[in-house]
């Protein structure tokens, strides 16, 4: 047998010896990757399923909500948190039962929204969240906290409605300096989709000028009365 032939069949029967030794390792492993393969398929195959049933119990309380049926609604909402407690159409819901509540409980309202805080969704769910529960807060007479809310904003989508609602606090308040500041920071960081909101602005900081101004000519008018 030459050298050449001589290691051909050296190296072909080292290949089955090692074939024979690790033949069950090799049968376990291709089971194992199959077992995963088909198990993820399954795993993916279950989440869509999932998503689906929690989109249609989601659309069934969206129809109780544009029917303001409040009593539906809860139905629903309670039947998605007991199903699905972490979809995104959960979290979804218990903002928009929020909205139900606000016309005849602002403060149940807002403890629906923190107790959906509590529940750390994601970072643009949290954002969200935060900017409802700090106008929620103002709306309930809480400025302090309601500012102290939206300072915690720190989403650039976020700037100018952050900004705006500052202004009314401050407005409301009496604080028409800071309010001013805040109205044109909110003008300043207004983006492409809000330029609807240009015109409201410019109104509020107008309105703040003629505040400003009958304040200013109270004292004169005083004066000359005396």
């Amino acid at each position: 047998m030459s050298d050449h032939k001589r290691e051909e069949y050296e190296q072909s029967e080292e290949v089955r010896k090692w074939l024979k030794d690790n033949m069950q390792t090799l049968v376990t492993g291709v089971a194992g990757g199959l077992a995963l393969l088909y198990g993820w398929q399954f795993f993916q195959q279950w989440q869509a399923e999932q998503q689906q049933a929690a989109g249609e119990a989601f659309y069934h309380f969206e129809q109780a909500f544009e029917q303001k049926d409040r009593a539906q609604a809860e139905a629903a909402l309670t039947a998605l948190k007991q199903d699905f407690p972490r979809s995104l159409y959960t979290s979804m819901a218990t903002m928009e039962y929020a909205r139900l509540q606000m016309d005849q409980d602002p403060a149940e309202a807002l403890k629906t929204l923190q107790s959906l805080q509590e529940k750390s969704p994601d970072e643009a769910m949290a954002n969200l969240l935060a900017y409802r529960v700090a106008r929620l807060q103002w709306q309930t007479g809480d400025n302090d906290a309601a500012l102290q809310t939206l300072a915690g904003i720190e989403s650039p989508a976020y700037a100018s409605m952050v900004a705006e609602t500052r202004g009314d606090i401050y407005a409301e308040s009496g604080k028409l300096d800071a309010a001013r500041t805040a109205y044109q920071q909110a003008l300043d960081n207004l983006d492409p989709t809000q330029a609807g909101s240009r015109p409201l602005l410019e109104l509020k900081l107008d309105n703040l000028g003629k505040a400003e101004k009958a304040t200013a000519s109270e004292p004169a008018a005083e004066e000359q009365k005396s």
